[in-house]
């Protein structure tokens, strides 16, 4: 009876301590912002009264600033929660990472964790892989640098500010803002800012000419402050390119062109909420030469929106192609298509591009574009040709 008794409650121990360790290495919600410890992670032995750094990571599908940030030291391992030490409460920390100075006692079997605070009430954590010791100088390891590249693909950028339809005060300060999205973001060696200008009819439309701003080295933050902009200008755009480790970079340019404005010109209204929302493409397709594909999108006016109903009856679909980034959508797909059609299927054609994108709008007989939208993401066209299926037809 004891032998008995002895076996179920060390097989609920098990059970308990199994559900917590799947508990604590719980894959995250897709779409939520989540923390992941980098230094230390495991078979470091850090000097007594040394300054180390402690270095965390977020990832996720578009990284959020936590509003703090708790950072704790873990002893014996993940085993015990008792006697643990709270080193650091960050309010709104600029990096991820934080200097512990003069590190110490002597101690073995350590592990940190660290605890992001997000809007909402959420919350994500992490705790290093393995333990670390605190040693004596004669003891001390190098601890490993910092893995340069965990991503299991290339890294991305998302230009956020300016993204289309800003009108900006000549001589103003305004903030150029961007983002890193994909499973895990690194900190970029350095990040170029440049102003694309819109290039003249006259000119060689196929090379628009770029103004470097700034070359930031090493930012902290995913934005930078353009002081007293000008001159008056319109048709721009920023274009924000991140350089990282192992010669790996990703550029991004804005969506849609902004303008300066004259100081004291009133600037234009920005347009109102758009309709109309392209689905396909929405990015990364790969289409050939010849290929018959559907582009398909949406159209949905509610009364939050807080927009006009155009005129319908007399209203009509224009779908237009860029293979310059958004710079130019100077080839049509298609025109006077019927107001109640929600896709269009085409044959793809023309030149080879990596930064293909498509518009789709919706013009009347006042408003030349009542409204319209652009796929999220570049999707390419290659050259390989593939057997034609059919002619382009409505649906």
């Amino acid at each position: 009876m004891i032998q008995r008794t002895s076996l179920t409650v060390l097989l609920a121990v098990l059970i308990l301590f199994t559900a917590a360790i799947g508990q604590e290495k719980k894959p995250p919600t897709p779409g939520e912002t989540t923390v992941k410890v980098l230094v230390p992670n495991g078979g470091e032995k850090w000097t007594e009264a040394s300054t180390q750094i402690i270095a965390w990571e977020l990832f996720g599908a578009v990284t959020l600033q936590p509003d703090s940030v708790q950072i704790t030291l873990v002893r014996k391992g993940a085993l015990a929660i008792e006697n643990n030490v709270l080193l650091a409460s960050l309010i709104k920390p600029d990096a991820k990472k934080w200097d512990w100075m003069k590190i110490g006692p002597m101690e073995e079997n350590l592990r940190i964790e660290v605890k992001a605070f997000f809007p909402e009430k959420k919350t994500s954590k992490d705790m290093s892989d393995k333990s670390f010791a605190i040693v004596t100088g004669q003891d001390a390891v190098t601890p490993k640098p910092l893995p340069h590249d965990p991503m299991p693909h290339d890294p991305t950028i998302k230009v956020i500010a300016p993204n289309g339809s800003e009108a900006w005060e000549e001589y103003s300060n305004q903030i150029i803002s961007w983002e890193l999205p994909g499973m895990l973001v690194l900190r970029p060696d350095s990040v170029k800012i440049g102003l694309v200008h819109r290039t003249s009819k006259k000119d060689d439309e196929s090379k628009p000419k770029t103004t470097p701003l700034v070359t930031l080295v090493r930012p902290e933050t995913n934005q930078w402050e353009w002081t007293k902009i000008g001159p008056a200008e319109e048709n721009l755009r920023i274009e924000v390119k991140a350089f990282f480790p192992q010669k790996k970079s990703a550029k991004d340019i804005s969506d849609k062109t902004f303008i300066i404005a004259s100081k004291g010109v009133t600037p234009p209204p920005a347009p109102p909420r758009s309709a109309v929302t392209v689905t396909v493409p929405n990015g990364g397709e790969k289409l050939k030469v010849g290929a018959t594909v559907k582009i398909m999108w949406t159209y949905q006016i509610t009364p939050s929106m807080n927009i006009p109903v155009p005129d319908l009856p007399p209203s009509r679909y224009v779908i237009t192609l860029s293979r310059d980034g958004g710079l130019t959508y100077e080839e049509t797909i298609a025109r006077g298509l019927n107001n109640t059609l929600r896709e269009y299927v085409w044959k793809v054609d023309g030149a080879a591009s990596e930064r293909c994108l498509v518009k789709v709008s919706l013009t009347g007989q006042q408003n030349p574009a009542l409204f319209e939208d652009i796929n999220d993401s570049f999707f390419s066209i290659s050259s390989d040709v593939e057997k034609p299926k059919s002619e382009g037809t409505q649906h």
